[in-house]
């Protein structure tokens, strides 16, 4: 989803780029000063008024959950904010999705960041973070379509569960290495399941070619044994109430 971004507000400024200089002169990596500078600039307060004013005209209903985090900790699942920015470039500088940026260019963060603040309050997308002790510790999106790398979310297999495409969107996630395997994963699932009956779909689409990936579909109520050719499965929405899997064939 990261390759390009042209869904942003046009109040945000790209002044990022001006800092790439800045960056390429440390030895070894962007610090965490220079990205909050970045940030800082990129999304200052006529893009925060942008967010804000945009958050109010999506109208979308408040979702937020509590999680207990291991070692006692407490953590929120909740879209995000411009205030979450730089803790949300520290997690996405994170080969979360994809190849590692070049650690010496802040702007592909940049832009990573403002694209989940753009779908937290896009109509027909959303977005999620785990925030824990001050930092973001995963995050959940839902989009309207497969990225062009991807193969797409096949016609006849969407018409044998009585789908079309545009009642299907997409989920995409990432959570912090240590906390893999206690359950999190499943409470972002349902984070984009909630969002994306919320929005009006039917049925949300993942990839699911590893078992994990799989057993989190499946807890959701997934339909994990009529993936498509291409590795997707659907997990029903609270906006399809009578959906039923295909028998088996």
């Amino acid at each position: 989803m990261w390759s390009s971004i042209p869904r942003t507000f046009s109040a945000l400024p790209r002044t990022a780029v001006a800092l790439q200089a800045g960056c390429a002169s440390l030895p070894g990596s962007c610090t965490e000063a220079t990205l909050a500078e970045a940030l800082r600039q990129a999304i200052g307060p006529a893009a925060v008024a942008a967010w804000q004013q945009a958050a109010r005209r999506a109208d979308k209903p408040e979702r937020r959950w509590d999680l207990p985090l291991p070692g006692g900790n407490q953590g929120e699942l909740r879209r995000p904010m411009p205030g979450d920015a730089l803790a949300l470039g520290n997690f996405l500088r994170r080969p979360h999705f994809g190849p590692v940026v070049d650690p010496a260019d802040p702007t592909p963060v940049i832009d990573r960041v403002r694209e989940l603040l753009w779908q937290a309050t896009a109509r027909d997308e959303d977005a999620f973070v785990l925030v824990g002790q001050g930092q973001v510790l995963g995050v959940a999106m839902i989009e309207r379509t497969p990225e062009s790398c991807e193969q797409g979310l096949d016609l006849d297999w969407l018409s044998a569960h009585g789908l079309a495409p545009e009642q299907v969107c997409i989920s995409r996630m990432a959570l912090a290495q240590d906390l893999r395997g206690h359950g999190i994963g499943h409470a972002l699932k349902t984070a984009q399941v909630v969002a994306a009956g919320d929005a009006g779909y039917r049925a949300v689409a993942s990839l699911a070619g590893m078992t994990v990936g799989r057993a989190i579909a499946a807890r959701a109520g997934g339909w994990v044994s009529s993936a498509s050719g291409a590795g997707w499965v659907l997990v029903p929405t609270r906006c399809w109430p009578d959906a039923k899997e295909p028998a088996a064939t």
